[in-house]
């Protein structure tokens, strides 16, 4: 065989072998340092000590990289920026957006837990439904960097309020002002904020003439507001729940919450005779159905149904059913039942906490009784159909949001929600050592969990490094291609194959 021939042969099947059995070599390399010199990690390991072991982890060979201000600790960049295998030095108060998890699954992350000062009971969430519902009782929470073990004080518009707290302050009562002062005080720490409250809001009656059964609905429907709507008059309005007694074809709408009683205008079928009920009730002498499918039946006469929803529309096919309701209790409150299908309460805008310290992430909460459109502080309105998040970094300036809320176009209400803001930012607020997140995280990149530096140093330092597949050096695989191609190449014009 030629020379030259052979010689390729052996190129390419030396290479298909390194290239098929995954050959690498690792390149020694120099280790990361994590070294977190946030506010809070300087508070909890001192500054001396944070210096004492980057000069330590640097003169071990690593590549000692600093992270953290006063205003901000961010593990998730750093675990991001830095090549692997790492090591973190931090109090695991990471304190911005990202989630290091996800980052530390696909890298190799050690942890190093420093020993650590005693931090003071800090004040650190205020929790509370926000705004509260003014004349109702509420519940305020109070969480601290460390157990308080002490009297916490609640202040609220002069009235001064005590519990001993071991982990956390609970403390209950009633809002009776729209904005209240309040002060949370303990041994360590004070805060100041305001309470906000909105007026109980029930369900939108729209009665249509003649009405001999919206006395009865509102007497359920004790928290309703009630407006009582002319013969010929347009209704209009703020309804989320809409009762009706035989309005005109031209009103009945499937799609909004309603209550429909309808009647002989309504423009219905009638069915008339004498229709007996279970029990000694009145007999219902007319019914009238529409010509539409029901989506679902509660009670009928034979096969004749006298209660039937469509949609979001509940129907009580007779204009006496009112009869039955004063005949029988039972009755009476099973027809209730089948109102809290359709009964919307009211929409909900609320966030769960009062205060906020700057940067903190605030959730503003939205439930829809309906599908509608929102606009937060004259944004483009999202559509929602279900409990929805709205998510926001607070910044001083951050202290009222305005919820708009559309139907099919229309603004029809228009919500202001707000907080207080404290002059701390989250750095200088959330105090303490997250153990439990720090030893996950290294959990879940297969790294380790050190106490002492030169056990850490030692250990990664021989991880250090990185390991280079042939495999993956695509200009071999190249080499593999032309070499085995011009054997064949040559083989085939010298007519040897």
């Amino acid at each position: 065989m030629d020379r030259s021939l052979l010689g390729l042969r052996v190129v390419w099947v030396l290479l298909a072998i390194l290239l098929l059995g995954d050959v690498g070599f690792t390149l020694r390399g120099r280790p990361t340092a994590l070294v977190d010199i946030s506010y809070s990690a300087r508070v909890l390991f001192g500054e001396s000590t944070l210096d004492s072991v980057s000069r330590l982890l640097g003169e071990r060979g690593f590549t000692v990289r600093k992270f953290g201000s006063d205003t901000l600790s961010d593990i998730y960049s750093a675990l991001k920026e830095a090549p692997s295998p790492s090591l973190l030095v931090s109090d695991g108060m990471h304190n911005a957006p990202g989630d290091p998890l996800a980052v530390a699954a696909e890298r190799d992350v050690s942890v190093l837990l420093l020993p650590a000062a005693k931090v003071p009971a800090r004040i650190t969430h205020v929790l509370m439904r926000n705004p509260a519902i003014r004349g109702e009782m509420t519940t305020l929470r109070v969480r601290f960097s460390a157990p308080p073990m002490d009297t916490v004080r609640l202040t609220l518009d002069g009235r001064e309020m005590k519990v001993f707290a071991r982990d956390e302050a609970i403390f209950s009562f009633k809002v009776s002002r729209a904005v209240s002062e309040a002060t949370i005080t303990t041994a360590h720490d004070t805060v100041s904020f305001k309470v906000f409250a909105r007026e109980p809001r029930g369900v939108g009656i729209l009665a249509w003439l003649p009405l001999p059964v919206v006395r009865f609905v509102r007497w359920h429907l004790t928290d309703a507001s009630f407006r009582l709507v002319r013969e010929g008059e347009n209704p209009e309005g703020k309804y989320s729940f809409v009762v009706m007694v035989d309005p005109p074809p031209s009103l009945l709408n499937v799609d909004r919450p309603a209550l429909y009683f309808v009647g002989e205008r309504s423009g219905f079928k009638a069915y008339r005779g004498k229709f007996f009920l279970r029990g000694n009730l009145p007999a219902i002498e007319e019914i009238y159905v529409p010509d539409m499918e029901m989506d679902r039946i509660y009670e009928k006469v034979g096969n004749v149904p006298i209660i039937a929803s469509k949609g979001n529309a509940l129907f009580v096919l007779t204009p006496d059913i009112w009869k039955v309701w004063l005949a029988s209790n039972e009755d009476y409150r099973r027809f209730l039942d089948y109102l809290d299908d359709f009964v919307v309460r009211d929409y909900e805008i609320y966030t769960d906490k009062p205060l906020y310290a700057r940067g903190e992430r605030m959730r503003l909460h939205i439930y829809p009784p309906f599908p509608m459109e929102v606009s937060i502080n004259g944004g483009k309105p999202i559509t929602i159909t279900s409990f929805y998040t709205y998510e926001r970094r607070i910044t001083p300036a951050d202290t009222l949001f305005i919820v708009d809320i559309f139907r099919r176009g229309k603004r029809i209400a228009s919500e202001s929600v707000r907080v207080s803001v404290r002059s701390l930012p989250m750095e200088k607020v959330y105090l303490g050592y997250d153990t439990t997140f720090l030893k996950n995280l290294a959990a879940v990149s297969g790294g380790y969990v050190f106490r002492d530096v030169e056990e850490a140093a030692e250990v990664l330092r021989r991880r250090g490094g990185r390991r280079i597949s042939l495999a993956s050096l695509w200009p071999l695989f190249i080499l593999f291609l032309l070499a085995a191609w011009t054997e064949w190449f040559i083989r085939r014009i010298r007519g040897m194959l």
